[in-house]
């Protein structure tokens, strides 16, 4: 899931590339323990809750979808057109995630 998003790998250079006080294997313990705690803050800025994002989208495809079957304009469709693509791609994390969990078992 991470590794999909487009800013994933710069993040993690990013943070790499700040010194440490200390060199060798202390300074590579202590950049580790650094990007962990700042992937942490990123996912859940980034990503956040998935299961409530799918959910989210999901009615928010529905109320787009109610919308276009009300007034089949072709911004209602584009809309609709929209939130199912977002509500696809939140589908697609959650099964990330899923995948990964059941990686870890």
């Amino acid at each position: 899931m991470w590794l999909r998003h487009p800013e994933f790998l710069s993040t993690v250079a990013t943070n790499c590339s700040f010194p440490t006080l200390h060199t060798g294997m202390k300074g590579l313990a202590e950049k580790l323990r650094r990007l962990k705690n700042h992937l942490k803050h990123w996912n859940a800025t980034v990503f956040g809750d998935v299961f409530s994002t799918v959910k989210t989208a999901e009615e928010a495809a529905a109320a787009a979808e109610k919308r276009y079957d009300t007034d089949p304009s072709e911004s209602n469709l584009l809309e609709l057109n929209w939130m199912t693509a977002k509500w696809q791609l939140a589908i697609s994390a959650r099964e990330d995630y899923w995948r990964q969990k059941s990686a870890c078992k």
